[in-house]
C-alpha cells in the first residue's frame, strides 16, 4: 500500500492501494496470488467498477541469494580450470 498524506490534516496519514487502471478508483482487493517464473502475479479487482487486471511483482535480491550466486561461480571457475 502506497502512505499519502490526507488533504483535510497534514499530520495525519491514509493508506491507499493501487489505482484500478479502468476507473481510477483506489478500492480494490487481491483476488488470485501465484508464483510465475521468478515474479510474483496478483490478479485484482476492482470494488467500485468490478474490472479485474494483473500485476507481476518481481521480488527484491536478497544479500544471500548475490552471495549464494558469487559461491557458485567461483566453484564453477575452479572446476574449470
Amino acid at each position: 500500500m502506497i502512505s499519502v498524506p490526507n488533504a483535510d490534516d497534514n499530520n495525519r496519514e491514509e493508506l491507499r492501494g493501487l489505482e484500478c487502471p479502468h476507473c481510477g478508483c483506489f478500492d480494490s482487493v487481491v483476488i488470485d496470488t501465484r508464483k510465475w517464473f521468478r515474479k510474483i502475479r496478483r490478479t485484482r479487482q476492482c470494488n467500485h467498477c468490478q474490472e479485474r487486471w494483473h500485476t507481476n511483482e518481481t521480488p527484491a535480491t536478497t544479500r544471500s541469494d548475490v552471495s549464494l550466486a558469487d559461491s557458485i561461480d567461483t566453484l564453477l571457475r575452479q572446476f574449470r580450470r
